[in-house]
């Protein structure tokens, strides 16, 4: 047989042999990754992880199909406020997707996690109402941010503002502080604006400047502690027995919307100090951590970034990582007419240390 006849054969051989291994390494289970995200976050990044499972993304070497799980047992605040069990030596997740990365801040060195991606998608908080109550709050050109709400707060209830006898107290919602990421982010827009300024100022808080002009707000907020799951549902389902208004991630407002304006028209609008909730990725990173958990988070990172990633999470309510959103992105246009704006302006309140989000906590939660 001549050489190039031989050569020819151990070419076919060799190129059948990988065609067949990586087929082998096709049909075998994925590699599966489990990745802890807040309730709240539970519908969309299921429908994130539905799509990106749906792509049979395949990565190492040889080249197996990885796949994301999403295990929504625990809250961010407590995963932060360790109580949730996780150790390396037991049962815990491959990898946390928080809503906020004031949550990652001065974690326990029992949680080891260490970030993949900074940001997977925005929401910034956005202050929602019931127009009638918002009118009332605005009636002398104030702008719907927290010294209206704070006046609004301190009359107490809607007939000493001019509304209703029916319409009884004053009560706004929050995602509640000790639960809720975005709860403490509220705080930390309330503590901002007092002091306009973006970094808010621990010993400010304890001044009595500070507590005359919260104790209102304290007042207004105790019986958002009594609402299960997200307070814009509650207030499409409830009404105004919820609450008259809420500062909460755009997200929330925006998935709920068609249901909250059957009870009334909603008004929208951004404090002028906020927060946007940035959706960081993390890997729970120790000593038993293969390359391939690597490979399928960072696949899965990738995913989410893409144009198909991001218009997931359009479809939710959120905004990309990178970029905006435009009249094509029908969520945010079908609530522009109600102050939701695609382009956003206002000043970002800085991330804070553990010890002023412990402190922005006790504001409500003591």
């Amino acid at each position: 047989m001549r050489r190039s006849t031989i050569v020819f054969f151990v070419f076919v051989l060799l190129i059948g042999g990988l065609i067949g291994y990586n087929q082998f390494l096709k049909n075998q289970p994925p590699i599966e990754v489990v990745i802890a995200v807040d309730p709240s976050m539970r519908d969309w990044a299921n429908a994130l992880a539905a799509a990106f499972n749906q792509q049979n993304a395949l990565v190492g070497v040889g080249g197996q199909r990885a796949s994301v799980r999403i295990d929504a047992s625990f809250t961010d605040m407590q995963v932060w406020q360790e109580r949730t069990g996780w150790r390396s030596d037991s049962a815990h997740p491959d990898g946390w997707l928080p809503s906020s990365s004031i949550v990652t801040v001065s974690l326990s060195s029992q949680l080891p996690f260490r970030v993949v991606e900074s940001s997977l998608a925005r929401s910034p908080l956005m202050w929602g109402g019931f127009e009638s109550r918002v009118a009332l709050m605005t009636a002398d050109g104030l702008p719907f941010d927290w010294d209206a709400v704070q006046r609004a707060a301190a009359a107490q209830r809607w007939q000493n503002l001019g509304g209703g006898a029916d319409w009884g107290n004053v009560n706004m919602a929050i995602n509640w502080v000790n639960a809720s990421a975005s709860g403490v982010s509220a705080m930390l827009t309330a503590a901002a604006a007092h002091q306009q300024s973006v970094t808010v100022d621990r010993t400010a808080l304890l001044g009595a400047d500070f507590s005359a002009w919260f104790a209102p707000l304290r007042d207004a907020l105790l019986n958002a502690r009594r609402l299960a799951g997200s307070p814009a549902l509650a207030m499409a389902t409830r009404g105004a027995t919820a609450a008259d208004f809420a500062l909460l991630p755009e997200f929330q407002w925006l998935v709920d919307l068609e249901t909250l304006l059957r009870k009334e028209r909603m008004a929208f609008a951004y404090p002028a100090y906020n927060v946007e909730l940035d959706f960081p990725l993390l890997i729970w990173e120790d000593v038993q951590t293969t390359d391939a958990q690597r490979a399928v988070l960072r696949a899965f990172a990738d995913f989410t970034l893409s144009e198909a990633g991001q218009a997931v999470l359009k479809g939710f309510g959120l905004r990309p990582a990178q970029g905006g959103v435009g009249s094509g992105d029908a969520l945010f246009a079908r609530a522009v007419q109600y102050g939701v704006r695609y382009q956003l302006d206002g000043q970002r309140v800085t991330t804070p240390d553990r010890l002023l989000s412990e402190q922005l906590i006790r504001l409500l939660d003591n």
